[in-house]
């Protein structure tokens, strides 16, 4: 998720001038690993979640100065699209 620019909020998307394509290290896991992915899309989108989850964690220590790294003004934003790249992939 960290690699899909459809995760990112505008900030990131904006700075970022280049992205790994996510589906190179699923062809990389598949050729390493003898497991079916025939589900793979559902793990995808729980990993989506669940760094939605933590996104929201330090976005919160962050905003209210228990933890203050100003890179969560911009990492915090991908939390919406974050969980909607979870649900489009269940959808899928």
């Amino acid at each position: 998720m960290m690699y899909d620019p459809e995760s990112w909020g505008p900030l990131r998307t904006s700075r970022m001038g280049w992205n790994a394509d996510p589906e190179r290290f699923v062809g990389w896991y598949r050729e390493a690993s003898s497991l079916d992915l025939t589900h793979i899309e559902w793990y995808k989108a729980l990993a989506a979640y669940r760094l939605a989850c933590i996104t929201a964690y330090y976005y919160e220590r962050h905003k209210t100065g228990k933890r203050h790294n100003p890179a969560w003004d911009v990492l915090g934003e991908a939390f919406p699209f974050l969980l909607k790249k979870a649900e489009k992939r269940l959808l899928a």
